[in-house]
């Protein structure tokens, strides 16, 4: 995954901080340790003479993100685990569209 793509994923996951559950139960620890990786990094702020109005935004939702417990996920742990995942994780739907784990849609 190229930076540009961790910086894409780090912030729709800002600006739609439903998904950091949803990533948590899908085992997408690439997602999350982007997301915790930029929210560690911070906010550029060279962003703040090109565009204060994104900076706001993007400090408010990075202030956001820790009021909610997100300083609690290990960036170094989320990475391990992401190195682990063979093959990388998708998740399957089922026919009622429930996200299912490919273990989980291999039991009968």
């Amino acid at each position: 995954m190229t930076a540009r793509e961790q910086e894409l994923i780090a912030r729709e996951m800002l600006a739609r901080p439903e998904l950091l559950g949803s990533r948590l139960r899908e085992r997408r620890w690439g997602d999350v340790a982007a997301l915790v990786a930029y929210v560690e990094r911070g906010v550029p702020k060279d962003l703040a003479m090109t565009d204060p109005a994104l900076f706001k935004t993007l400090h408010d939702q990075i202030t956001h993100f820790y009021l909610r417990g997100g300083g609690a996920l290990s960036l170094a742990a989320l990475n391990r685990m992401a190195v682990r995942a063979e093959p990388p994780h998708r998740v399957l739907q089922s026919r009622r569209g429930i996200g299912l784990t490919p273990e989980e849609a291999k039991r009968p």
